[in-house]
């Protein structure tokens, strides 16, 4: 899938990731979002 290893921190350290980015990721592992995804409101 080549997710890079800044992305791989940014999502670990709750840094911004593009929406784009977790889409393709979601996609790739045929989950819903919610898997991947933490809203903190």
């Amino acid at each position: 899938m080549g997710i890079s290893s800044s992305t791989l921190a940014k999502m670990t350290g709750g840094e911004f990731v593009a929406l784009k980015v977790i889409a393709q990721i979601y996609e790739y592992l045929d989950c819903p979002i919610e898997e991947i995804v933490q809203l903190n409101a």
